[in-house]
């Protein structure tokens, strides 16, 4: 663990406490655009390539969970970017 808790360690520390595991997606915005992205707002990524990529990237990781002997109880998602 980091030594500066992020801003959501207290949501994850109540996560481990009780075994459940965590897995993080990739950064959609990073993964579309590349490391020299520009800031953008959300308005730039409304639209049906981007949304198309989202999809696309969750396909692999829930078809490994629906395959695999984990059960997962929550889908969560922290509304921090876009």
């Amino acid at each position: 663990m980091a030594e500066v808790g992020g801003i959501f360690s207290n949501t994850v520390f109540s996560y481990l406490e009780t075994e459940c595991g965590l897995f993080q997606w990739l950064y959609p915005e990073l993964s579309y655009l590349g490391m020299n992205m520009w800031k953008m707002t959300k308005e730039y990524y409304d639209h049906a390539n981007f949304r198309i990529h989202c999809r696309e990237m969750l396909k692999c990781p829930l078809i490994q969970f629906t395959k695999s002997e984990y059960q997962t109880h929550q889908v969560r998602n922290f509304r921090i970017t876009p």
